[in-house]
């Protein structure tokens, strides 16, 4: 069961048991069935209530999610970036020195933003799982990127490596591979000390 769809039950138990609680208060017969009446088209309100704006959140994340996967391919360089970080991962060494400075930066910002979104709780690591996932750890797991980049800068990207370390969470909780785990992001020097929730509420979002 979710974790949102478990808050739900817990509302609904608890104006069950308020309920029976108000009835058990009343002493007449007829003042107990209006409450039984009156309470229970409150239940199934709230229950609709709950139903809708979980249906209507879920609605307006997954538009929200696939314009930040177009916007992902707007930035320049970002596409050639992610091919080259590809071919990296499968074996070919070469394509990493083709790599654009201005494509890694706009992808790495792009991962940044995507941290501040989560910390924002505009979206969370189950909903973007299925669509980023590939795309985040093939940046951050890769030796190249942590030298030149991540780690020498680290304190511009510390949005990455918070987002990173729940995320790896999530995929070992969960059993899932991570893509290039070989060369994980957690295994660079004060990863862990880096990698701490910080305050993105200032960060500018695309």
């Amino acid at each position: 069961m979710k974790k949102k769809e478990f808050n739900y039950y817990i509302v609904i138990f608890v104006i069950i048991i308020l309920l029976f609680l108000t009835l058990l208060l009343e002493d007449k017969m007829g003042s107990r069935i209006v409450t039984i009446l009156t309470v229970g088209t409150a239940i199934v309100g709230a229950v609709s209530i709950f139903i809708q704006y979980k249906r209507d959140k879920e609605v307006n994340q997954a538009s929200f999610i696939l314009e930040y996967a177009k916007y992902f391919y707007s930035l320049n360089g970002v596409e050639e970036a992610m091919l080259l970080l590809d071919q990296y991962r499968l074996g070919n060494k070469e394509a990493i020195k083709k790599l654009n400075y201005m494509g890694v930066i706009n992808y790495l910002f792009w991962c940044e933003e995507l941290a501040a979104l989560y910390q924002k709780n505009v979206v969370d690591i189950e909903s973007i799982d299925n669509l980023f996932s590939y795309l985040f750890f093939l940046i951050t797991n890769n030796e190249y990127i942590q030298e030149t980049e991540l780690c020498p800068q680290a304190e511009f990207y510390k949005g990455t490596f918070y987002l990173h370390k729940v995320w790896t969470k999530y995929k070992k909780d969960t059993h899932q591979p991570i893509i290039n785990e070989k060369e994980s992001l957690e295994k660079v020097k004060e990863y862990q000390k880096i990698a701490q929730k910080g305050d993105l509420s200032n960060r500018k979002l695309y």
